[in-house]
């Protein structure tokens, strides 16, 4: 599942870049997601928000998770749902309660 997951982010991440490089061109991708870089000589240092932070994210990773979660379902589906379910038989060894 982690394999499935790691793929699913990367798969994600690089579809978001491609997106933003089409839409917003090169300098526009570079100035949404890099930091804020070095401190122009003279000037304070500024604090990056939170907020600031998360857009800078390409993804959150739970939703690749959820992706590769249902994707390991789905796959492992025929084997979980047994076509020969047989009721349990009337075992008179077994000890039952009184």
């Amino acid at each position: 599942m982690l394999f499935v997951s790691i793929l699913a982010v990367l798969v994600g991440t690089v579809t978001v870049v491609l997106y933003s490089l089409v839409t917003r061109g090169v300098r526009g991708t570079k100035k949404k997601y890099v930091g804020t870089g070095k401190t122009p000589a003279g000037e304070k240092p500024k604090a990056e928000t939170v907020d600031a932070k998360q857009q800078r994210r390409f993804m959150a990773f739970a939703t690749p998770v959820a992706i590769a979660t249902w994707a390991v379902l789905l796959w492992k589906a025929p084997t979980l749902m047994p076509t020969d379910v047989k009721a349990p038989q009337n075992n008179p060894a077994v000890v039952q309660p009184e």
